[in-house]
């Protein structure tokens, strides 16, 4: 409440006494707090990605005769990027260290996710 204009004055600038890392600490106080912690769970994710290249057959049998019909070769790589809002500075709103995240809240053990790279040769005789 603005004491001038005796109006509702949203607080913009929330802090706890310890300057904020009571909420990760203390469990007693922090099933209190409604939305000093809540942010946006909007996202853009490129979770997979997948590049394939078939050689081509006169290559195969110029170097392997009749033995070796088709080559392929393939790349992958999974959660390669991330992109969230300013207000998450947290981590992936997807990730939880237990089995769902359907409540919409991270819990402290967790990790960040992590980013695999794979690849594949595939050989057909």
């Amino acid at each position: 409440m603005d004491a001038a204009t005796q109006q509702y004055v949203a607080n913009t600038n929330i802090t706890i006494s310890d300057g904020g890392s009571g909420f990760w600490t203390n469990s007693t106080y922090n099933r209190g707090t409604n939305s000093n912690y809540v942010y946006s769970g909007n996202y853009w994710k490129w979770r997979e990605l997948t590049l394939s290249y078939q050689v081509p057959r006169a290559f195969v049998r110029n170097i392997t005769g009749s033995a070796v019909q088709q080559v392929a070769l393939s790349l992958q790589g999974r959660n390669l990027f991330l992109w969230t809002p300013k207000s998450n500075e947290y981590t992936d709103p997807d990730y939880s260290a237990n089995d769902n995240n359907a409540v919409g809240v991270a819990t402290l053990a967790q990790t960040p996710p992590t980013r695999y790279f794979g690849g594949s040769i595939s050989v057909t005789f």
